[in-house]
């Protein structure tokens, strides 16, 4: 029997707390004035290594510059769209106000703030707009439902999971027939519209570990994004030979993705919208 394997990009980042303040730190100088500024910090519902750590951080960041940092669930339809569920996934993430020591501002509120150019409605949390100022916390990646220059990340949160229910429900219907192309455009419409301070770049490596932490200004989010994606593309484990019998999968959920497990890594998808995708697979020799 021919055994497989393949070298994964396993180097971790030690300090994940650190590299939280040295990154926001480059983003908002010491003569930037933050002092009793509202600072809606978003947060979604997918596990990722030290979430709670860098959202701590963060936290703990902008109570030093004398601000009012409060945390905004960014992830759309999640948690049963209702705040309630919200709340108990971002604590389920280790997210809490107590913990925190902030208030988590979990509602389904939205205002809508413009359109794009081929008809979207954008939709955005009232919590979040209501801020002085706004800092998305996500992870960027290979979505494992569809394949474009914009993935998950910042801008997929900007877009959806800070529309809330409506935003989502907007943008997935309009991905029916459009694709989700749209979320470049679309971000680039959310950023000219709200305040946001910097995104917050999480990428992990090929193990799952936090790989590193980058804060992304406004005006070059976007850009960024996209070449951070192909970092973490590169670094992500997928199985190396296309023919499967038997997968055996140790941990499902989706917190980990939308369909349970990572089609990126697998190889191999299907949702009950009936879409299905496998690498090409010989013929088996009788």
């Amino acid at each position: 029997m021919a055994l497989y394997y393949q070298d994964l990009a396993s180097a971790t980042l030690q300090n994940a707390g650190q590299q939280t303040r040295l990154a926001a730190a480059g983003r908002v100088p010491p003569s930037f004035c933050l002092k009793g500024k509202s600072i809606a910090i978003a947060v979604g519902s997918r596990r990722i290594d030290r979430l709670d750590t860098v959202v701590s951080e963060l936290v703990a960041f902008f109570r030093e510059k004398g601000a009012k940092p409060f945390i905004v669930p960014a992830m759309g339809s999640h948690g049963g769209a209702c705040a309630e569920g919200q709340t108990r996934v971002l604590a389920s993430l280790g997210i809490t106000g107590k913990r925190l020591g902030v208030p988590v501002c979990a509602d389904m509120n939205t205002r809508r703030i413009d359109r794009t150019d081929d008809g979207l409605p954008l939709y955005f949390s009232t919590a979040a707009l209501d801020a002085d100022w706004i800092v998305p916390v996500n992870r960027i990646k290979p979505h494992t439902k569809f394949s474009a220059v914009i993935e998950s990340g910042l801008c997929k949160m900007l877009v959806v999971g800070l529309g809330m229910q409506a935003g989502a429900a907007a943008c997935h219907g309009f991905a029916v027939s459009r694709g989700f192309a749209f979320i470049e455009t679309a971000a680039a419409v959310v950023l000219q519209n709200v305040p946001v301070l910097f995104g917050l770049a999480l990428t992990e490596n090929g193990c799952g570990k936090l790989y590193a932490i980058e804060a992304l200004a406004p005006d070059t989010l976007i850009h960024r994004e996209k070449q951070l994606l192909d970092r973490a593309r590169a670094m992500m484990g997928k199985i190396p030979f296309d023919r499967l019998d038997i997968l055996v999968v140790d941990q499902i959920g989706k917190e980990i993705s939308g369909i349970g497990m990572d089609s990126n890594i697998t190889g191999r998808h299907r949702d009950i919208a009936g879409d299905f995708s496998a690498p090409p697979c010989p013929r088996p020799h009788l």
